[in-house]
């Protein structure tokens, strides 16, 4: 599922350089010394926006973070290919427990479509804290719309014959600012002039009159869901529904252009400053 998730991944490079553009006028705007810059990217997959940052400010220290190792491994591998093993390195470390880097300190926090996947937000902005300096900078991202949850939606209730659960975690779950906002504040950050922009964004996920991969790559989200039914025998072919749905409603709902399954969405950044 971490290869698959390449997709997506490599279909982004715009948003890693928008990220990089944010973060680069956030961190102007606080007038912070970047040099020797000390960094921490979260749930950073396979090595975004760390390896993008790294690449950027040649003398700072990336440590790229994530709960599964799969994705570490792919992070490992770009680390290597963009010659930056000696300035980053990957660490395995969850949302909620930041014990793995404890007792350092870091001038600017990175969350690219991570901090969404926290089941307790307020919980992370205070271990975020706990390791980032006084007047440390904090840039990411977080889902407001997804092209992707409504196909999943579809395609599950053709499964399933009835509407599908609620996600254990909801990737819209920071989509109100007049929550996030409110619990930023609490835990000690300042708004910057790019916090709360917005933007769109088309992930080419590929060709899918050679391949079902695209297709695949969409269904991450609910592949242990759709496992689970297998081996409980509550469906003989699951997945193969599944696929078969997901592929009628990107028909439908216009995501098949030129031959290639395109999803879009919006999503918003937060840049903020730590003050305590």
């Amino acid at each position: 599922m971490a290869t698959r998730y390449l997709q997506f991944f490599n279909a982004a490079t715009d948003v890693w350089k928008h990220t990089l553009d944010v973060t680069q006028d956030s961190l102007k705007e606080t007038g912070e010394d970047t040099n020797g810059m000390n960094v921490l990217d979260l749930a950073s997959g396979p090595g975004e926006p760390g390896v993008t940052i790294a690449k950027n400010y040649s003398d700072s220290k990336v440590t790229i973070t994530d709960g599964a190792e799969a994705m570490l491994n792919l992070a490992d591998d770009r680390i290597a290919d963009a010659n930056l093993k000696g300035r980053v390195r990957t660490q395995q470390m969850e949302l909620h427990d930041f014990t793995p880097v404890k007792g350092l300190q870091f001038d600017l926090a990175t969350a690219q479509f991570a901090l969404m996947f926290t089941p307790d937000f307020g919980a992370c902005l205070n271990e975020i804290t706990s390791v980032l300096r006084p007047n440390g900078v904090m840039v990411g991202t977080v889902w407001e719309q997804f092209d992707v949850l409504v196909l999943l939606r579809q395609t599950m209730m053709e499964v399933l014959g009835k509407d599908p659960p609620p996600p254990p975690i909801n990737p819209l779950s920071l989509k109100d600012i007049d929550y996030v906002d409110p619990e930023l504040e609490k835990a000690g950050f300042r708004p910057l002039s790019r916090h709360n922009e917005t933007e769109r964004c088309d992930f080419n996920l590929g060709d899918v009159t050679e391949s079902d991969e695209p297709y695949m790559a969409c269904l991450i989200p609910v592949t242990p869901t759709l496992q689970a039914m297998k081996d409980e025998g509550k469906h003989d072919d699951p997945m193969g529904a599944a696929l078969h749905a997901l592929k009628n409603a990107a028909e439908s709902n216009g995501h098949i252009r030129d031959g290639h399954f395109h999803v879009e969405g919006t999503y918003r950044y937060f840049a903020v400053q730590h003050t305590q």
